[in-house]
Order: structure tokens, then sequence, then C-alpha cells
């Protein structure tokens, strides 16, 4: 089965391919999402749109408590197209709340993101769940923190990414 983190995901806004994938080198943004079907994660894959030579990229997915599950880390993020990782053993992912990962060692790397409006922001951190922010744990060498730490509300434009078998 595949599923792709989309606009049924997240929201109806629409899609971008302009802009960096987060506002500071190394920072890793999060959206909170809810999965309702058993998926097994083997390989992920990603469109790069505007490429910074040495940079490395991730995406990946967390549970409900900030723990990393599976994650395409540390790729090169030196050339545009779509990138894909294959993940040593595949991942399954039950029904349940989850938290989507995005971070860029360069503010300068372009993905095709989901573009949300702020009303849309302003309500998915309006009470003291941060649905959607900046993780405290930054990204390091490319690779995603094992765990979020704290989330802070932050604009965040969510990397289309496709889950595949």
């Amino acid at each position: 089965m595949t599923i792709h983190i989309s606009l049924a995901v997240f929201t109806n806004s629409g899609v971008t391919t302009d802009g960096g994938i987060v506002g500071v080198n190394n920072q890793v943004l999060v959206t909170q999402f809810v999965l309702p079907i058993t998926i097994t994660v083997g390989q992920i894959s990603f469109d790069v749109t505007t490429a910074i030579g040495g940079s490395v990229s991730a995406v990946g997915i967390y549970d409900s408590s900030g723990n990393k599950l599976v994650a395409a880390d540390n790729v090169s993020t030196a050339s545009t197209g779509v990138k894909t990782t294959a993940i040593g053993s595949p991942v399954t992912l039950t029904p349940g709340i989850y938290y989507f990962a995005q971070g860029s060692s360069s503010t300068g790397v372009g993905m095709t993101c989901l573009v949300t409006n702020t009303n849309w922001n302003t309500m998915r951190n309006h009470n003291t769940t941060k649905r959607q922010g900046a993780a405290a744990n930054a990204l390091s060498a490319g690779v995603l923190p094992s765990t979020l730490g704290t989330v802070t509300a932050a604009l965040v434009y969510p990397v289309m990414t496709l889950l595949e078998r």
C-alpha cells in the first residue's frame, strides 16, 4: 500500500514549489496528523525544487509522544528532483496520531510543499497542544533527532511526501 501525505491529510489550501522548508539552518518543523489506516513504510520520497550545494535534508514520522519511528535521513539536496530513500527494515504504522517532521541543513533548500493559511496555523495551535511548529531538538549532520522535544508554534508548509512499502 502507498500513502501520499498530501492535501487529504493536512489541508485544502494548495501546493507550492517555492521557498525553503525551514526558517533556520538545522531546524526541525513538524505537523501533527491522524493516520486512519495501517501502513508499512519501506521507502520515502520527496521532490527537491531548489537545490543548495553541500546541503542535506530529512523527513520522518514521529509518534504522538515525539519519538522517531521512521525517517529518510541525511538525503543530499545538492541537486533537484525526486529523492527516494529505502528504509532498511520497513516500519508499520497503525491508525493514530503522528507528527510529520522535516529538516534541512540550509534554509535555501526548496521542496514541493503544502501551503496553509494563517487561520489554519492559528487554529491548529490555539490551545496547549501544539499541532504544528518547531521542535526543540535540531537536525544534526542531516539526521532527524530521536525525539522532538517541546514543540513551539510556528508556520509550517509540510513537504509533500510519498510513503511506500
